[in-house]
C-alpha cells in the first residue's frame, strides 16, 4: 500500500487541473514528500517538468517549505533546476531558479 501512497503523490504532481490542492491535501495527510519514481525522480522533479502555469512557482515554494530535498538528482543525475530549465517559461523559469538558489540548491550540480 505504501507504494500505492507514493505514486499518487507523484501522479497529483502531474495534473492539469486542481495539482497544488491534491499536493497539499496528500502531504498534509503524511505522505512522504520525498518519494521517487522509477527515474529517482522526486515532487520537485515532476512539478518543474508538468506544471508549467502560473501556480507552479507557489506549488515549488510549498513543496520547499514541506522539506522536500532540493538537490536530489535523478537517474540522469539532474535536478530539478536541470528540470525546470528545460521545460519551464517565463517568468516561472526565472522565480524558481532564484528559489531554489535562495533554499540551497547546488548551482554547480553537472549531470
Amino acid at each position: 500500500m505504501q507504494f500505492l501512497n507514493q505514486n499518487l503523490l507523484l501522479k497529483a504532481c502531474q495534473q492539469k487541473t486542481q495539482a497544488f490542492q491534491s499536493i497539499k491535501r496528500l502531504i498534509r495527510d503524511g505522505w512522504n514528500i520525498n518519494t521517487k519514481n522509477k527515474m529517482r525522480e522526486n515532487a520537485l522533479h515532476i512539478v518543474c517538468q508538468f506544471q508549467n502555469h502560473d501556480e507552479s512557482f507557489e506549488i515549488v515554494k510549498y513543496l520547499t517549505q514541506e522539506g522536500i530535498k532540493v538537490n536530489d538528482k535523478n537517474q540522469m543525475r539532474e535536478t530539478a533546476l536541470h528540470i525546470a530549465c528545460q521545460f519551464q517559461k517565463q517568468p516561472n523559469l526565472l522565480n524558481i531558479m532564484e528559489y531554489l538558489i535562495q533554499k540551497g540548491l547546488d548551482i554547480n550540480a553537472t549531470k
